[in-house]
């Protein structure tokens, strides 16, 4: 057992390895998403801490407790030294899904809340994760919760393919699936051209861009922020507060194939105050059905996902909220937007430097986007749908998982079996 290295480590565009943080153990499965790749040499100079499949990786510090299995997906990877290695040998008395389902279990977690220390921020010592004590459960137990968790596995792992065959739909009505843009070593512009566009920075102007807009208007198209039933807007700064009315979302819960709704901190409902007296028409509150796109921070600019739930929150002010018209179906339009025409444009409109950067709305309302025929709209929404079913269902087959253990220890192995097979 052992945590990622400590200090700075070098980012490295190019490199196959990512270093996987807190963030990348939410959700019982590791994920890439907003992972940094970092430079070969930081990961061959720690092997310790290089990551194998059914590894189990454990936040110990900030939020604690997050823990998530390795999957060959995320591989290569390496950890920093805010979470923990745990590396079950082959002789290991316990299964790597069963250890899983027990950290995740209501013991687990209250033996890991139980053991962190910290006023501001908590921690939890790797002497203390090696201290964690875990249930003699028999074989037959661990292989049906272990075989439970795998099935989760197998869903989610549906549900990637999922939406990669919607961005594959889109690509493929567009013209782009096997596109080679233009890559010149030189390229001019008009001076109007850039006194018209209000920038200076060669990175606006190559003609990449050029490109991918003869493709869009090649079809129907339209400016986004002229396909909306109201002004696009950024979000609030949230009254926080643990007995809150409303959900928060921010930037971390947007990601491309979801909308978390699982952790996030509550605050007071915007009617009953908001932090600078924002107005009724600008509460922050967001609908099922609305597009919610980052629009600040280097590894998650960009992000969009349509809200599929129907649930009472805010988004903070990190979070664009878009409302399409009755032309643009939203699943569709957050498609378009997470794929290569809207990550393209977001590269080319985002403002600041590393670290600070950020899309305007009034940026992202001009955004050129494609109004695809309505049938290629509903294929797109019925693999998104179909994604966002499994999902669902693999976190219900996960819930029992966690609460198969729970009853072993309560109650009995037997009584475990009976439940994992009703």
């Amino acid at each position: 057992m052992t945590d990622g290295p400590h200090g700075y480590h070098v980012v490295d565009e190019d490199s196959p390895v990512i270093m996987l943080t807190a963030k990348n153990a939410r959700g019982w499965f590791s994920e890439e998403d907003g992972a940094e790749p970092i430079h070969q040499s930081t990961h061959l100079a720690n092997q310790r801490s290089s990551l194998k499949e059914n590894d189990i990786i454990l936040s110990t510090r900030g939020t604690v407790g997050l823990c998530a299995l390795v999957t060959s997906e995320v591989l290569p990877a390496n950890i920093d030294q805010d979470v923990a290695r745990i590396a079950p040998s082959k002789d290991c008395a316990f299964l790597p899904e069963f250890l899983l389902a027990y950290l995740n279990s209501t013991f687990g977690q209250d033996h890991i809340k139980r053991n962190s220390t910290g006023m501001v921020q908590q921690g939890l010592s790797l002497s203390k994760v090696r201290q964690i004590p875990i249930p003699q459960i028999g074989s037959d137990a661990q292989k049906a919760i272990a075989s439970t968790v795998t099935k989760a596995l197998e869903l989610r792992r549906e549900v990637k393919a999922k939406r990669a065959e919607s961005e594959q739909t889109l690509l493929q009505a567009l013209g782009l699936e096997n596109w080679s843009p233009p890559e010149p070593l030189s390229y001019t512009r008009k001076a109007s051209e850039v006194w018209e566009a209000g920038r200076l920075d060669a990175e606006y102007f190559p003609p990449i861009y050029d490109a991918l807009f003869d493709k869009i208007r090649a079809g129907k198209f339209a400016r986004l922020g002229d396909c909306l039933t109201e002004p696009l807007r950024r979000g609030i700064s949230p009254d926080y507060d643990e007995d809150g009315e409303v959900l928060v979302i921010n930037s971390q819960h947007v990601a491309k194939d979801q909308v978390i709704l699982d952790g996030n901190r509550r605050a007071k409902h915007p009617a009953l105050g908001v932090k600078g007296g924002v107005a009724a028409s600008r509460n922050g509150l967001v609908r099922k059905g609305d597009v919610l796109m980052n629009s600040t921070g280097y590894i998650t600019i960009g992000r969009c996902h349509c809200l599929l739930e129907d649930v009472t929150a805010v988004v903070d002010n990190h979070v664009a909220i878009i409302r399409p018209k009755a032309e643009l179906d939203p699943v569709y339009l957050a498609c378009f937007l997470n794929g290569l025409p809207g990550k393209l444009q977001t590269e080319r409109g985002f403002t600041g430097s590393s670290g600070q950067i950020e899309l305007r709305p009034d940026v992202i309302a001009d955004y050129l986007v494609w109004v695809a025929p309505w049938e290629t709209q509903m294929a797109i929404r019925d693999a998104v749908e179909s994604s966002h079913a499994a999902r669902a269902t693999a976190a219900e087959l996960l819930e029992r998982a966690k609460r198969a253990v729970e009853i072993a220890i309560e109650q009995s192995e037997a009584a475990a079996l009976a439940y994992l097979e009703g």
